[in-house]
């Protein structure tokens, strides 16, 4: 007989049962703190956008009868500012939301469009949606912090026009 309690010893046949305990009241423990459970099947269906014209003119004057083709910010020293002023007409069928968004690819930093800084591309400074047909009036600032590099710069200014929430 003592030479079978040895040999199971030895053989670590006796670790199994143990074992097996363990994981059994693992199980257990994990499953009491579940009483119960539900799982209710759900579907949504997501539809296309609202189908409609999403566009605005960018013009001069308020009367929307001069288009604006470029912006000149003109010469500023460094540390100073300088604005451009537009409006900004919604040309949808629909409500629109506008957001404008600088070229990520200046190759300049520490200057900043309306307190945003370059590093930040976007800017939503048009105060909310936009109606069909409403003209909404923008001041643009960009500021040149005294550490910019002197010289010419040239940017894109990209609207993205998009249907309001």
């Amino acid at each position: 007989m003592a030479n079978i309690i040895k040999e199971v010893l030895m053989r670590k046949i006796w670790k199994i049962p143990i074992y097996l305990i363990i994981v059994l009241v693992g199980v257990s423990a994990a499953t009491a703190a579940v009483m119960y459970s539900l799982r209710i099947p759900s579907t949504i269906t997501i539809l296309e956008s609202e189908q409609g014209i999403y566009e605005i003119g960018i013009y001069e004057d308020q009367a929307c009868t001069t288009e604006v083709t470029s912006f000149d910010f003109d010469s500023v020293a460094l540390g100073g500012n300088s604005s451009v002023h537009f409006y900004v007409k919604s040309l949808s069928d629909v409500p629109i939301e506008v957001t404008v968004i600088e070229d990520p690819n200046i190759s300049y930093v520490n200057i900043w469009l309306n307190n945003k800084g370059t590093e930040s591309i976007t800017h939503t400074w048009f105060g909310g949606s936009l109606e069909p047909d409403e003209v909404r009036e923008i001041t643009l600032t960009l500021d040149v912090m005294v550490q910019a590099q002197s010289g010419t710069y040239n940017f894109d200014l990209l609207f993205e026009v998009y249907p309001a929430a």
